[in-house]
Parts: C-alpha cells; structure tokens; sequence
C-alpha cells in the first residue's frame, strides 16, 4: 500500500488487487501524470519517484514492465468476477447434490413404508398426505433438482472455459507479474 507521504492523491489512486490478496499494482489516472514528471524532476535521486504510484509500468515479478491498458483491466476484472461465479456455483451444485441424495432417500424410505397415509413436509409444516401423491412429488421434485444440477454443471464448465481464455490472455501479457492460481 502506498505511505502518506507519497505524491498521489487518494482520490486519483486507483490500487488493483489481484483476485487472491495479492497486490498487483497501483496506478493513476492519466491526468495525474504532469504531477508524476514534477515530483519526478524536482527530486530526482528519491527511490519513492523512480518507482512512483503513477507510473504506468509494472515492476513486480521478475522485473518485466508491463503497461496495464484499460482493456487488462477490464479482464483482470472480469476474471475476478468469474472466479467469484465459479466459487458460488460449487456451492450450489454441492447443494443441489446434497437435495438430490435426501429426495433418492425419502424415495428409498417411501418404498419401504407400508403406510397409506405419509407425513410429507412442506416448507416448516408437515402433512399427512396419500402415499402416491407424495411418490409423484419426490419424482418431480428430484426432476427439478436434476435439471438444475445440470444445469449449474453447464455454467460451471462456460465459467471454466471463459476463465482459461482470460488465463492466457493475462499470463501471455504480464508472465508471472500477475497471479491468477489459487493458493
């Protein structure tokens, strides 16, 4: 992060994380930059101005400076965003399979039952409801829970493949100055 005592305003800086808690680089806004030169010329042999908060270079890495356009941060963002997608699709499709294997388990027990008449939950109440009605409700409802599974398991594979097509664009341009693997 950068110290009080740098020569960028707070309002100008823009600090860009990666998406694990690694810092990236901070950069200014373009009309910042007469005031980079000034501070850069008025003192010249100060380490805080030849690697200022406005320069338009990354210094990370193995030391190769690449500039970050609009457009490389517009994908280093969108890679975040699908990465958050990803994260929250893996938990709806742990969820959905955790509902799946407890309607095959209610089916299961249904089928075991020698009731006709079966205490069948709906929301925070249970009723007392035909043994077939509540066999063509599980069908239906593991029906539903299917679909969705699959097609969450769809979204998930289009967030995979959208995420290694931003991978190599981002690693091609900055290397290994940026990082983009989870820890």
């Amino acid at each position: 992060m950068l110290g009080s005592n740098s020569f960028c305003s707070q309002e100008i800086i823009e600090t860009q994380y990666s998406f694990f808690s690694r810092p990236i680089i901070p950069t200014c806004h373009p009309s910042d930059s007469k005031q980079a030169e000034k501070t850069q010329r008025e003192a010249p042999g100060d380490r805080r101005s030849s690697r200022s908060c406005c320069s338009p270079n990354m210094q990370q890495g193995s030391g190769v400076e690449a500039e970050v356009t609009w457009e490389d941060q517009q994908n280093i963002n969108r890679f975040g965003r699908l990465n958050s997608r990803f994260h929250e699709l893996e938990d709806e499709i742990k969820a959905s399979k955790e509902m799946s294997e407890n309607l095959e388990d209610a089916s299961n027990e249904l089928i075991l039952s020698d009731e006709d008449m079966v205490r069948f939950q709906m929301g925070e109440v249970f009723t007392h409801m035909p043994r077939e009605d509540v066999e063509n409700r599980l069908e239906k409802m593991k029906e539903e829970v299917g679909k969705n599974l699959e097609k969450l398991e769809d979204e998930k594979s289009s967030v995979l493949l959208q995420m290694a097509d931003l991978k190599k664009i981002l690693y091609g341009k900055f290397k290994d100055s940026i990082n983009l693997e989870e820890d």
